[in-house]
């Protein structure tokens, strides 16, 4: 049962991503984007379902699926150095992203509010980056690091049971006939 619930989620977030880009016009960016998040839940033990919303917010907020990548990266670092979650450090870099810097300033991130008012967003990310830098990695190696690649690769192994179970109903009620 959790195996199909699994399943079911992972799908649904997935294609809401799919959608998200295709509303964008950046639909031809979906199987790289996949294979990103994929690569990074596995690196980071941070798990898809935090990772696939935070990249929504990002992609939509800057329309650029490299850019939104990199904010991606950098709210990994930050979240891991700060303990604040992956969803307020995405939020706020994309608010940043779109001038409202104020988010920004209640990360506690080390920026002085005259920073957040007067230095552009490229500014002020390419401090964030400086201060935050590789703390995702560090994090990912950690003991409890290492216990979310175990987590991530048992959701996934869930996950791919609950595919699994999905398509054997569906081929035995197409065999069966029934509706």
């Amino acid at each position: 049962k959790k195996s199909v619930a699994a399943a079911v989620a992972d799908d649904k977030a997935q294609k809401t991503l799919n959608q998200t880009l295709k509303n964008l016009g950046l639909s031809y960016a979906a199987l790289p984007l996949t294979d990103f998040i994929d690569k990074l839940q596995r690196a980071t033990g941070v798990s898809e379902e935090l990772l696939r919303p935070a990249m929504q917010k990002l992609v939509r907020a800057t329309g650029d699926v490299t850019k939104a990548q990199d904010l991606l990266n950098l709210s990994l670092d930050i979240s891991a150095s700060t303990g604040k979650s992956l969803e307020a450090t995405s939020t706020a870099l994309a608010k940043g992203y779109l001038g409202q810097n104020q988010a920004l300033g209640r990360l506690g991130i080390g920026l002085t509010k005259a920073e957040l008012q007067t230095k552009s967003f490229e500014d002020i990310s390419k401090k964030l980056t400086t201060l935050f830098a590789g703390q995702a990695g560090v994090a990912a190696n950690s003991y409890a690091g290492q216990l979310g690649k175990l987590q991530v690769a048992a959701q996934e192994a869930s996950e791919t049971i609950g595919f699994a179970l999905i398509k054997s109903i569906a081929r035995l009620n197409d065999e069966k006939g029934i509706d």
